[in-house]
């Protein structure tokens, strides 16, 4: 039984090398413009390994670009289901779904992410921050400027809790909330 049990952790460490492979080669045929080829070591990846994150994200986002938006978000919500620590794919299936309309499913994908417990640990921080600026992007698009303001000074204060890296990226935030709060006070003066 030790034998197993040995003889089971190879196999898994094997499949799961393998299909980090697989993903790396999909990725190289995907820059060389193969998509075809690229899907298929992505779904090779995926059928040597059910709970392959990085295939599922790359076969969901490769399936988006090419403008399959319902095929990637079953890709990629099959991914979540199979790996549900993959807060990648939830982003990225928030892009798909607003790319397809769905705002409010959208919605619901990036605050997940951000109002998920641990959201502001140093390890999950650049995720965290990127769906934060994705709703900040979504809030411009719709001319939301209050609730757009409330995500920048978020991401603000994230970035000013963290370390030298996102403090770099505090004095650009502090523009973006001083841009939008004077947008602000334009539509309230009806300058704009």
């Amino acid at each position: 039984s030790a034998a197993l049990v040995v003889l089971a952790a190879g196999t898994a460490r094997a499949a799961s090398e393998s299909c980090q492979e697989l993903v790396r080669q999909g990725r190289a045929y995907e820059s060389a413009k193969n998509e075809d080829r690229a899907m298929s070591r992505y779904a090779e990846a995926i059928q040597l390994d059910t709970s392959c994150g990085p295939a599922y994200l790359a076969l969901g986002e490769l399936r988006a670009k090419m403008g399959d938006g319902k095929e990637a978000d079953r890709v990629l919500t099959t991914g979540l289901e199979r790996v549900p620590d993959l807060k990648e794919a939830r982003l990225a299936r928030a892009r798909v779904r607003r790319a397809m309309g769905q705002r409010e499913e959208a919605s619901e994908d990036v605050r997940a992410i951000f109002d998920a417990p641990g959201a502001d640990s140093e390890a999950t921080r650049p995720l965290t921050i990127a769906a934060l600026r994705e709703t900040a992007h979504w809030y411009d698009e719709e001319g939301a400027r209050p609730a757009q303001l409330a995500v920048w000074r978020r991401i603000y204060a994230l970035a000013v809790r963290a370390d030298d890296l996102y403090k770099n990226m505090s004095s650009y935030l502090a523009r973006r909330i001083e841009q939008t709060s004077g947008d602000l006070l334009s539509l309230n003066y009806g300058t704009l």
